[in-house]
């Protein structure tokens, strides 16, 4: 059998809720925006690095793999630019996948005061 490896509102929001909240910036502000994103709003200070942010990505995503909530094939769209080394200087998502990730984001936080009540 095989599985479709692209990215779609389901595995973009279950992996939007795996990331830790400081990598989740780099899902929810680059898909509001054109692409590529240029992280100021991700940085509290502009001499802060982007480390806390970039190196979730791809471990969520690994994780993802290895715990079967997408396949093994699917490939990282949400990439950080620069020059390859040093400093982070923007994300980027796929221009055809920023509507998938917007409404991924949009679901998840628009469920999450639902799910904080009930947890009351």
């Amino acid at each position: 059998m095989l599985l479709e490896a692209s990215w779609n509102e389901e595995r973009a929001g279950c992996y939007y809720l795996m990331l830790p909240q400081r990598a989740r910036r780099s899902i929810r502000e680059p898909s509001g925006a054109a692409a590529p994103f240029r992280p100021a709003a991700l940085r509290d200070n502009p001499d802060d690095s982007l480390r806390g942010h970039s190196a979730p990505l791809s471990l969520i995503l690994q994780r993802g793999k290895v715990l079967h909530r997408w396949p093994a094939s699917i490939e990282q769209r949400v990439k950080a630019l620069g020059p390859g080394f040093g400093r982070v200087e923007g994300y980027e998502i796929p221009a055809g996948l920023i509507d998938v990730f917007e409404a991924a984001v949009r679901n998840v936080e628009d469920s999450r005061p639902a799910q904080e009540s009930a947890g009351r």
